[in-house]
């Protein structure tokens, strides 16, 4: 098998568990739920922000901008998020 498909069936198991992992809490009753909500609420919102954020850097690179401004630009934001 080539190096690249490995990357993609490994790539697709661990979005795979990412998403079972939304599933498996409406096994959850009562206080076990209210345990985990609020932690599964955090890392939904993490990765939305990360993969919007992530994805506007090559956007912001090709503008016409050095790359020291832009990047400058990403530190403050992290350091004040």
């Amino acid at each position: 098998m080539s190096n690249t498909l490995l990357w993609i069936i490994a790539s697709g198991l661990l979005m795979s568990g990412k998403a079972l992992t939304g599933g498996l809490t409406f096994q959850l009753v009562g206080s076990s739920i209210e345990r985990f909500l609020l932690p599964l609420v955090a890392f939904s919102a993490g990765a939305l922000i990360g993969g919007a954020f992530f994805h506007m850097i090559p956007a912001s690179l090709e503008g016409g901008r050095e790359n020291l401004i832009v990047f400058g630009w990403v530190i403050i934001g992290f350091s004040l998020f």
